[in-house]
């Protein structure tokens, strides 16, 4: 009889299932699939993000990393004649990609020339991949690479937030779009003032023109925009498709149907960085607002390569190692193109300085930082021979490598603040008292 209580109980709760991370509405789950379903999915989701690092892995790790911190230069990061305690706003770009690789082909550019002009002028970044809308986030704000964090039950001290929060800033999360990948418990646990969700498709911009003057100051705005996700596309009357007929003849079928509305998306993403850039200038002339990209269109390779278009250009395209802008707007200075070391994990120390933040010695966005270690770099998890100011994918990396082993403490250091048991900041604490 015990056996098979035990059985039964293994069988409903304790199976393994596939999960959705980003899905995390558990009452939503339970009024639609059941509670033992709600109950099986939420142990399943707590097991995949919940790695436990040893202690000794974790000392270990952080050891090598200061090694690097101690004789790191930062120098580059500073924009010049940028003041302390400035406006800062971090936009991150639901599948934004602006078809530069295909410029040529078109009749009529979709995108405004405002746009393609600071483009141009800006640094291109890799992408990221699979489940990319929460990855920007998390890199841009904590400075880890890719992992999904156990739900969390205390704050996160040392990211980017509350290093702002030190230095006085009101620290808000606007999204475009609903709570997924649990960011509502996320944000506040790295310590964001306040998070406001659902504002919907482009309206970021609107309610910054109503609400900024009202706003606590200095001010640090972290923004989602959820045009370009599946299913956000609106209505509007650019008619790419009818402008630029010989270009979409290089497609067929459902692939042009599927473009049609990626560039729609895209295009007028890129009226709302414009607009959204205006919006804050007029309020903040001396504002930092940098736009990123989170991920190409997940079809958008697949839909390239069946294309009939020139060899050469399509490969221009497929093997771009960083496809689409860095967008950095210096306040009265403009376009600001980035050193080519500002990866995504690298946002962070670039905000945290041009906001006049001093304390980030062994905080994690400093322990986390990307270093250009003999000419590579590893962003995402992913490593990068930086050539002729560009970054080019390495795929065959020793590893005995200095930059595997620093990477690998990354990832342990990673997984132990948000997934395990946080020995870093006992760790941190004993290093720093015995200094």
């Amino acid at each position: 009889m015990i056996l098979s209580i035990i059985a039964i109980s293994y069988v409903l709760f304790l199976r393994p299932s596939k999960v959705d991370i980003w899905s995390i509405d558990f009452l939503r789950n339970a009024n639609k699939r059941g509670i033992i379903y709600t109950l099986n999915y939420r142990i399943n989701y707590d097991r995949i993000n919940n790695i436990k690092p040893s202690k000794e892995a974790v000392l270990n790790s952080i050891n090598l990393l200061k090694s690097y911190e101690e004789k790191r230069d930062i120098s580059n990061l500073l924009l010049q004649e940028s003041e302390n305690k400035r406006d800062i706003f971090l936009i991150f770009l639901e599948s934004f990609y602006d078809y530069s690789h295909f410029v040529k082909l078109f009749n009529k550019d979709p995108f405004p020339k405002e746009y393609r002009k600071w483009a141009n002028a800006s640094q291109k970044i890799s992408p990221n991949v699979n489940n990319g809308s929460f990855y920007a986030r998390l890199a841009g704000l904590t400075a880890s690479s890719p992992l999904y964090p156990k739900t969390q039950s205390e704050k996160i001290n040392n990211t980017l937030i509350s290093l702002l929060n030190e230095e006085g800033y009101y620290t808000l999360a606007l999204e475009e779009a609903l709570n997924t990948y649990n960011l509502k418990t996320f944000y506040p646990s790295i310590g964001f003032s306040n998070s406001i969700f659902g504002l919907n498709i482009t309206n970021i911009n609107k309610y910054l023109e109503t609400n900024i003057n009202n706003l606590k100051k200095p001010l640090f705005v972290s923004g989602f925009t959820i045009l370009g996700h599946t299913d956000s596309h609106i209505e509007n009357d650019f008619n790419i498709a009818e402008k630029n007929k010989k270009f979409m003849n290089y497609f067929n079928g459902n692939d042009k149907l599927n473009l049609i509305e990626t560039m729609d998306n895209s295009a007028m993403a890129a009226i709302e960085i414009i607009k959204i850039r205006d919006t804050i200038l007029k309020h903040s002339p001396n504002a930092l607002i940098i736009f990123k990209h989170d991920h190409l269109y997940p079809y958008l390779k697949a839909i390239v390569e069946r294309s009939t278009i020139d060899e050469n250009i399509k490969k221009s395209f497929l093997e771009d190692s960083s496809p689409s802008p860095l967008l950095i707007w210096d306040g009265t200075n403009g376009a600001y193109k980035a050193p080519v070391n500002i990866v995504p994990e690298n946002i962070p120390m670039f905000i945290a300085i041009n906001a006049g933040a001093t304390n980030y010695k062994n905080s994690i966005i400093s322990l986390l930082y990307k270093e250009n270690i003999d000419n590579t770099i590893s962003t995402y998890h992913k490593y990068y021979k930086i050539t002729n100011n560009s970054l080019i994918i390495e795929n065959n990396i020793d590893e005995n490598s200095e930059i595997f082993k620093y990477e690998n403490a990354q990832k342990i250091l990673s997984q132990d603040i948000f997934q395990g048991k946080k020995y870093y900041y006992e760790l941190i604490d004993n290093l720093e008292k015995t200094n």
